[in-house]
């Protein structure tokens, strides 16, 4: 860790140090740090290890720690949003047909052409081009209720914690268990109560984590 460290403060990385501080203040940090990394590429080519993956492991923290304001919003605010959303969902829908307003989206890899174009700007011989290509064209109006319908899915399916001391806490554990999942194939109950504890001052075993996760209905499947 005093590599991290070093790298962190000569880049100025203020807060990604003080996290690392504080993930790294007792000796179930210690054992906490050694399981990820035997489950990093350094475990097997420790002579090209560049402590990235303490760096992602500390992203992953942070993001969890930092929730988007739609989580900690009410379930009546939530309720209101996803409603509001499908509203101007189906409001763009409406119009883009009733006025002919529907245009395609094309992704160009070309040496002239590279990145998002609408397809209709371009002239007869190029859409000619792009279409003998085989390029998908994706209609504006997908886009747009693809863009919606995700923001509605992120509210509707926020990580509820009871609400209580440790309410936080128990958001964080359901966050690191995804990001954990996703990222190592297993949830490392034990890696998880120990950054919990190490950062809200709770005192979770592996075998708590196990059984709160349990009980969550959302993250069910989860467990390894």
């Amino acid at each position: 860790m005093l590599l991290e460290r070093d790298r962190l403060a000569r880049a100025n990385e203020i807060n990604t140090l003080e996290l690392l501080e504080r993930l790294t203040t007792n000796e179930a940090c210690v054992k906490m740090w050694v399981a990820l990394e035997r489950r990093s590429y350094a475990a097997d080519a420790p002579e090209f290890d560049d402590g990235l993956w303490v760096l992602a492991f500390l992203a992953g923290v942070a993001e969890a720690l930092s929730l988007p304001r739609h989580q900690s919003a009410s379930s009546a605010d939530r309720k209101n949003i996803a409603e509001r959303l499908r509203k101007i969902s189906d409001e763009i829908s409406r119009i883009f047909a009733a006025y002919d307003l529907d245009f395609n989206l094309v992704q160009l890899n070309g040496a002239v052409f590279d990145g998002l174009y609408v397809f209709e700007d371009f002239g007869e011989s190029n859409q000619a081009r792009i279409a003998a290509a085989g390029d998908s064209l994706l209609p504006a109006s997908d886009l747009v209720r693809n863009i919606l319908q995700r923001s509605i899915e992120q509210v509707e399916t926020v990580a509820h914690a009871k609400q209580g001391a440790n309410a936080d806490a128990v958001r964080f554990i359901r966050l690191m268990a995804k990001r954990n999942q996703l990222v190592y194939g297993e949830v490392l109950n034990a890696v998880i109560a120990t950054a919990t504890n190490a950062l809200y001052g709770t005192a979770y075993a592996d075998s708590d984590v196990r059984n709160l996760l349990i009980r969550a209905s959302r993250v069910k499947g989860l467990q390894s």
